[in-house]
């Protein structure tokens, strides 16, 4: 069954009554009680962010300055995915537009070197004689790392956003607000932490008067990839966050980098017209594609590249690996769906994996499998070099507190982390074998609270399809969304399935139109086949179809994004 959300309390309601019902509902199930807040999260402006406010921020300003003066050479080293490659690309295009041409750069293999600082990037550094590293989106829970350059006379600045594991970095300028208990959340992802700081910059080098420099305000047009690594790396969608997605968006539709134009005209995008969903099933997977299937580096070059020609070329190599990326992700999904037929339906949790899957490649198979058979999914495979190789893995859940439920198996686990709903792992030695009766041994001792909020989904309101075009015009304002902002769920009630097709190369995803008496909707799925909840025939009436109110390019009108059926 499904319920509907609660209107506010009367005070909240007095204060929000400039709004109507259905707005005050929303605004008050984000949080947002007051006028002030309401106005600012509808109006969405820009609000300048200090940069100071991060305590070695001068610092690091100041040693940059210096490294562009003094000709040194720069070293980045960034995550392979799609944060660390538009942090690592907003900083080479901002050292660039200081004219500052010393600049190596390392990104790690996904597969083979896995995530953070590591030895061979250390040795890349000092091979290059680098004498000023930037670590972005990564370096925090790399200590000693960090220390072997501070001791060869390496400067290292951190730009991230990650917890540090144990104790933090001694590098000569930490900036990231997960370490700082004056920044506010919701913190910004790695690209975001690196957008304040070049801001920072650029106004020093103004106050320096120095003699190249981008001219104040020139860092808004980094916004279109600092915009694109906020929606992927699924940081809260409010406050900072928001504004950096929202006018992200509205950068990215009159962008001039060549690897925007070039990836927009081989799919075939309107540019001017792109939206949230574009970035997210379009642009970020190719970006992805990169470190998954081939070298992350591809990626980056594509976003920082100045010349058509080769942008075209790097696109088309993107779009290369990510038809590999979505064959060979089929293929695992498909051993995972065999495997799922004989699997204890009564168990909770699932665990998949083959010593030949790419762990790059695994968390795509665990979200798959989650949405088809609404289970906790965890899915390994083996990655490393020669002689050295461990067990890593992805995991997704709608249900159970993976973070939590990871931390109760420390003999099982030789690293762990992510969210509550996403993680990832390294695996001790052997203990693929036992781990999914483990998992479902802790999960049997758990509460069946989230379980049961499950079940009963909760909606923000239930309308009439006639009433569809009202909702999806106040989803524009509420737009982008994300985490601790997500789309408008509504429930359609007493809906007929008018027709319906599949599409796509494997006929994975159904298109339906529904009525309801009072007109038709366009409605979709992706990714259902198999998934028997949403199984439905023509001309059966359902007795309630959950979805978010999204905007239809094929059509130029409002869609249903399918989430569940009520029978």
């Amino acid at each position: 069954m499904y319920s509907v959300r609660d209107d506010p309390p009367k005070e909240v309601s007095e204060n929000l009554q400039m709004y109507d019902r259905i707005t005050q509902r929303l605004l008050f199930a984000r949080g947002i009680t007051a006028p002030q807040e309401a106005e600012a999260f509808m109006k969405k402006e820009w609000v300048t962010v200090d940069p100071y406010q991060y305590k070695d921020m001068e610092k690091a300003v100041d040693r940059l300055i210096h490294a562009i003066e003094g000709g040194e050479t720069i070293g980045i080293f960034s995550d392979y995915d799609c944060d660390g490659i538009p942090a690592a690309a907003t900083l080479y295009s901002t050292l660039n537009a200081f004219n500052h041409k010393s600049i190596v750069y390392y990104v790690p293999d996904r597969n083979t070197e896995g995530f953070g600082l590591n030895k061979e990037g250390v040795n890349t550094m000092k091979e290059s004689n680098a004498t000023l590293v930037c670590v972005l989106d990564c370096g925090t829970s790399s200590p000693q790392m960090i220390k072997e350059m501070e001791e060869y006379g390496i400067h290292t600045i951190i730009l991230d956003h990650h917890l540090a594991d144990h104790k933090k970095p001694d590098a000569f300028a930490l900036i990231n607000p997960a370490l700082e208990s004056n920044i506010s959340e919701p913190h910004p992802c790695a690209a975001g932490v690196v957008y304040i700081f070049i801001q920072a910059l650029i106004e020093k080098a103004q106050e320096k008067n120095m003699q190249t420099k981008p001219p104040i305000g020139w860092e808004k047009w980094q916004l279109d990839i600092v915009g694109l690594a906020t929606i992927s790396d699924m940081v809260a969608m409010h406050g900072i966050n928001r504004q950096f997605a929202h006018y992200g968006l509205e950068v990215f539709r009159k962008s001039p980098r060549p690897g925007i134009l070039a990836l927009c005209d081989m799919l075939k995008m309107d540019q001017k017209r792109a939206t949230q969903d574009d970035l997210s099933f379009l642009i970020i997977p190719r970006i992805n594609a990169a470190s998954r299937m081939g070298n992350a580096k591809t990626a980056f070059n594509l976003l920082t590249t100045e010349t058509m020609e080769e942008a075209e070329c790097l696109a088309r190599d993107l779009t290369t690996l990510n038809e590999k990326r979505k064959t060979a992700v089929a293929s695992m999904v498909r051993v995972a769906g065999g495997q799922a037929v004989i699997k204890k339906k009564e168990k909770k949790v699932w665990v998949f994996g083959k010593r030949e899957w790419k762990p790059s490649l695994v968390g795509l198979v665990a979200q798959r499998v989650t949405e088809t058979h609404s289970k906790t999914v965890f899915v390994w495979g083996q990655g490393g070099k020669e002689g050295n190789t461990v067990i890593k893995g992805s995991c997704r859940s709608k249900e159970h507190d993976l973070f939590n439920l990871m931390q109760q198996l420390p003999d099982m686990f030789a690293e762990s982390g992510g969210h509550r709903k996403a993680g990832g792992f390294t695996l001790i030695y052997g203990a693929e074998v036992a781990l999914e009766d483990r998992l479902n041994s802790v999960v049997q001792q758990e509460a069946t609270e989230e379980r049961q909020s499950h079940q009963n989904e909760e909606v923000d309101g239930e309308y009439s399809i006639n009433e569809i075009t009202e909702i999806f015009n106040l989803s524009k304002m509420f737009a982008p969304f994300g985490v601790e902002n997500e789309s408008i769920k509504i429930a359609v009630p007493k809906c007929k399935v008018y027709k319906q097709f599949r599409f796509g190369k494997n006929k994975d995803h159904v298109r339906y139109t529904f009525t309801d008496g009072t007109g038709y909707i366009s409605a979709i799925s992706f990714f259902s086949k198999g998934n028997e909840a949403l199984a439905v025939e023509d001309n059966q009436t359902i007795h309630a179809v959950i979805g978010s109110v999204e905007y239809d390019a094929r059509s130029g009108k409002p869609q249903l994004r399918v989430i569940s059926f009520i029978r």
